[in-house]
């Protein structure tokens, strides 16, 4: 996130784990924010600090360094968000008010392979469990192993240990922005109610699949319109692979990249250098856009050392200290 927001004026959408919106909801809430701030955009305080959003606009958490002179758009969905940046790039396009400000789309992981996938046989079957103790095994046991790969506790180690960091990790300032994300992480994340759960399988991830189904054919109307496809090679919760090129036989205009031994939650982590490709993708290699590949030192590893690199600060001795990022 800090590498994305040094060329990107950057918004996320974020649900809170209760969340039951209704699929429409949401997509309707993100083109009414993109369509509001392409028309109305919002301006930086004196501070360099971003205004509050007003309640309507609470699921989107606003992430500003850099305003840009123009309001293009480059849509970022992950696994579901797959799904729903997929249905929104859509309706933009077909919007002949807002379709030119939209200039790519990047799908990583993408859901809309929902319905071919094992998360779509084992997740239901864990939000059925009929014991509470029961179903939050079944998180552990059968879903988390869904989630991550050979490399992605190693890689922890790596990090506590001061050893390596990820190379986009190479400031004392991001430093502390991952340091205070990874020690306030278990007070901030509950595990999801098994309603929700069963909620979300049902009512996003299958209903969006199912609509994407035969929606996403449309988008070969814009031959033109630029996507990047990422797909994480040992991916367990979809297969992520297969799906990649299928959407790239449907989007005329594509690049599809595989990231080497990357799970479904770990591909966007050090074994990609995710600013530097969407850079590459869409704003090509002129003079002053930043990094437009992973960085040599990190790019030549093998293993678990991937995509990491030794400490900015040539230190071996610290590990994560909550003394330094509080």
């Amino acid at each position: 996130m800090p590498e994305l927001s040094t060329t990107f004026d950057v918004r996320c959408l974020t649900m809170a784990m209760e969340d039951r919106s209704f699929y429409h909801e949401l997509k309707q809430a993100v083109v009414d924010f993109i369509s509001e701030e392409i028309r109305q955009p919002v301006e930086d305080d004196q501070n360099g600090t971003s205004p509050e959003l007003p309640p309507k606009r609470s699921i989107f958490r606003k992430i500003l360094r850099k305003k840009p002179e123009s309001r293009s758009v480059y849509i970022v969905g992950e696994s579901f968000g797959g799904i729903l940046a997929s249905d929104v790039a859509l309706t933009l396009l077909e919007d002949p008010d807002l379709c030119q400000q939209l200039k790519g789309l990047t799908l990583i992981n993408s859901a809309t392979c929902f319905d071919r996938s094992k998360l779509s046989s084992i997740g239901p079957k864990v939000a059925k469990y009929d014991s509470s103790f029961s179903y939050n095994i079944g998180l552990v046991r059968e879903l988390l192993p869904l989630l991550g790969d050979e490399y992605s506790w190693p890689q922890m180690l790596l990090i506590l240990k001061s050893k390596a960091l990820p190379s986009v990790i190479d400031s004392t300032q991001r430093e502390s922005f991952m340091g205070r994300v990874a020690f306030s992480i278990f007070q901030k994340i509950k595990y999801m109610p098994q309603e929700t759960l069963k909620w979300r399988l049902e009512k996003w991830l299958a209903h969006g699949c199912n609509l994407m189904r035969t929606r996403i054919e449309l988008f070969k109307e814009h031959e033109s319109f630029p996507t990047l496809i990422i797909a994480g090679e040992r991916d367990l919760c979809l297969p992520s692979i297969e799906e990649a090129e299928r959407l790239s036989s449907i989007f005329a205009n594509s690049r599809a990249i595989v990231v080497k031994n990357a799970g479904h939650a770990s591909t966007c982590g050090s074994r990609i250098d995710l600013a530097a490709e969407i850079r590459n993708r869409f704003l090509g290699k002129g003079k002053g856009i930043g990094r437009t590949a992973m960085k040599e030192v990190a790019a030549q590893s093998e293993g678990v050392y991937y995509g990491m690199e030794p400490r900015y600060d040539g230190r071996d001795d610290i590990g994560l200290s909550p003394i330094k990022y509080w």
